[in-house]
């Protein structure tokens, strides 16, 4: 069960369609970006050892720093905004606060929520009768400290017209070009025995 199945597996029956995967090398291949790589101040011999303990422990390489993480989720926004007619809303798994990194204007929309589990905020957003809602869920890992596997899932939940939501979130997939670098991409219907 991916990540984000595991989160929205509690909310009952949900329509709409998923697609994702992994990331086996950087999305921003052959191009270069400063690293990022900061830390809150720290200061004694445990604070050290700890900070080590987690660059140590990573599930998956860095293959991106945060600004770049932060582009690629304001550009997928934009594709889902281009592709998926009347989106109303767009819930973002974020981790934070990235205090040093500025956020690009595209995730800063008022129809932006960066959220650390969008599934705790999906129930309202729904119950408020919204329709057209996505939900980018991922583990990019953008510093050494961060875990993460660098899995990337977007979801279309509650469409208003079914037959050509599934069209307007298939080229979304097609053409969205951060969605076809995953490694195992795969889509499918939310209502598939619930395996987002």
């Amino acid at each position: 069960m991916s990540g984000m199945a595991s989160h929205l597996a509690g909310l009952g029956p949900l329509s709409g369609w998923c697609a994702g995967g992994v990331y086996v090398r950087s999305p921003f291949a052959g191009s270069y970006h400063e690293a990022e790589l900061q830390c809150v101040p720290i200061g004694r011999a445990e604070e050290y050892a700890h900070v080590a303990e987690f660059e140590h422990r990573g599930e998956a390489p860095v293959l991106m720093s945060l600004s770049e993480r932060n582009t690629m989720l304001a550009d997928i926004v934009r594709d889902l905004r281009t592709h998926v007619p009347d989106l109303s809303c767009v819930l973002i798994r974020t981790y934070g606060p990235d205090f040093n990194v500025q956020l690009p204007a595209g995730l800063l929309s008022a129809d932006v929520v960066l959220v650390h589990w969008p599934a705790d905020a999906l129930p309202i957003v729904l119950a408020s009768g919204r329709r057209n809602v996505a939900v980018i869920h991922h583990d990019l890992r953008a510093d050494g400290i961060e875990r993460g596997r660098n899995a990337l899932s977007v979801a279309l939940l509650a469409p208003s017209e079914p037959g050509s939501g599934l069209a307007a979130f298939s080229r979304f997939v097609a053409e969205c070009s951060f969605m076809q670098r995953l490694d195992g991409l795969r889509m499918h219907s939310l209502c598939e025995a619930s395996a987002v």
